[in-house]
């Protein structure tokens, strides 16, 4: 095509030739599309910048693609985004078929079927809807939905595949939601079969600002040892069996305020292979971000209600303080059973004469204990787990009145990680 704003306003305009396909070239000139046509492109779709001008194309009406949609100019491609009616750019090849070029483009409708679809350009926009009814691969680059309405993302069939790592890079959906509170559907799939078994649900509960703002979404299966790690984890701080060998990036995109949100997880069961995780209790999963600020993963207590049945995770009533990614499903083991009674009698009688916690598997990197009088004054402390408190202040030969302590421990496991204990226990003379 060369002539200077070609106007396609014929109900059907087919470009193949005696069955073989046939390329459309825009080289910086103008088309327009008007509402209610359909131009059938039998091979590539190229766009291209002649030397001085961009190609362009005022899309109105559809586009009915086979094969490739190319971009080589500057631009990106559809003037008229966000107009009414909205263009169809309709991809139905039953090949492979691809987004590509040295510019990302911009579509209006984006309606993708039949045979697999690829993209190899960031940054492409899909700014009215995406209709997913084939395989979409984001192949390491990112696609941004512009639209803030739940319904922007419209899932027939198949899945939208994100499944590369940080090591390649991510393949990313960002959907800029702004400040809606609302409910959205990301249909991710693994590849294994042919449905979206690893769709993220995501709900805003409180607005995040400003309104230009999104959430990037991304998520990618680990070996057994849970490797790769994500970009920018310094290590994973957790016995590697009691977490699912699959990671997620959920990143909020806010410069003031993070929404608060509830996220719907869902992994396989490869993502939960007994093979790696032979100490996983499915049932007992939780969810839990890294905070990349202060590099822990230990930064907001796991949440989430698991329904192994479903392969699913709820995680509700994430704050905007502990909205981080990526994040990661684990069952939070600790290596010891930790118990206190709750009354003692250091009578010298050789029955229930000391006070410590008990349990079992009690080999802790640090251990602390202090005990506090009914007036807050501390009257005993140790460091050492095999030296009980004996109903004296601070080993002496006073004994102490019967009555209500406090006290307070303080374990740090092998990872490094602090816990904090509370309670009370009764001296009982």
């Amino acid at each position: 095509m060369k002539s200077s704003g070609f106007i396609v306003s014929v109900l059907f305009l087919m470009f193949t030739f005696q069955g073989i396909t046939q390329n459309v070239v825009n080289n910086g000139n103008q088309i327009v599309v008007t509402p209610g046509a359909y131009v059938m492109i039998g091979g590539d779709f190229i766009n291209k910048n002649d030397g001085t001008n961009d190609g362009v194309v005022a899309l109105d009406g559809n586009i009915v693609l086979k094969q490739n949609w190319v971009n080589f100019a500057n631009n990106n491609v559809l003037s008229l985004i966000g107009s009414s009616p909205a263009g169809n750019v309709i991809m139905d090849g039953l090949t492979k078929q691809a987004i590509e070029g040295t510019n990302a483009s911009h579509f209006e409708n984006l309606i993708i079927r039949n045979g697999d679809k690829i993209l190899r350009v960031s940054d492409c926009e899909v700014n009215d809807t995406l209709f997913v009814d084939a395989v979409l691969k984001l192949n390491s680059h990112k696609l941004i939905i512009d639209n803030q309405n739940r319904a922007a993302i419209q899932h027939l069939s198949n899945y939208i595949l994100s499944e590369t790592d940080p090591l390649v890079g991510y393949g990313e959906l960002q959907w800029n939601i702004g400040s809606v509170l609302d409910t959205y559907e990301i249909p991710f799939g693994s590849g294994l079969i042919a449905s979206n078994d690893l769709n993220v649900t995501f709900t805003t509960r409180t607005p995040g600002q400003p309104n230009s703002g999104g959430v990037s979404f991304a998520t990618y299966p680990a070996d057994c040892k849970n490797f790769p790690l994500p970009t920018g984890v310094m290590s994973l701080d957790k016995d590697y069996d009691l977490v699912v060998n699959r990671y997620w990036i959920i990143d909020p995109l806010y410069l003031n305020a993070k929404p608060g949100a509830d996220i719907t997880f869902r992994y396989t069961e490869e993502d939960v292979n007994p093979r790696c995780n032979a100490r996983m209790t499915e049932g007992d999963l939780k969810a839990v971000s890294y905070n990349t600020l202060t590099n822990e993963w230990n930064d907001s207590l796991a949440t989430g209600t698991d329904a192994p049945a479903s392969n699913l995770l709820f995680a509700e009533n994430i704050t905007q303080d502990n909205f981080y990614a990526p994040w990661a499903l684990v069952n939070e083991f600790k290596p010891w059973e930790f118990f206190t009674p709750n009354a003692f009698t250091p009578n010298g009688d050789g029955v229930n004469d000391e006070f410590r916690p008990i349990g079992y598997n009690l080999e802790f990197q640090t251990f602390e204990m202090s005990i506090y009088d009914r007036w807050g004054g501390k009257i005993y402390e140790t460091t050492d787990y095999n030296a009980p408190w004996k109903g004296r202040a601070w080993n002496s030969s006073q004994k102490c009145p019967g009555g209500v302590y406090t006290w307070l421990v303080f374990v740090t496991d092998k990872y490094g990680k602090i816990s904090k204990y509370r309670g009370i226990v009764t001296l009982v003379p």
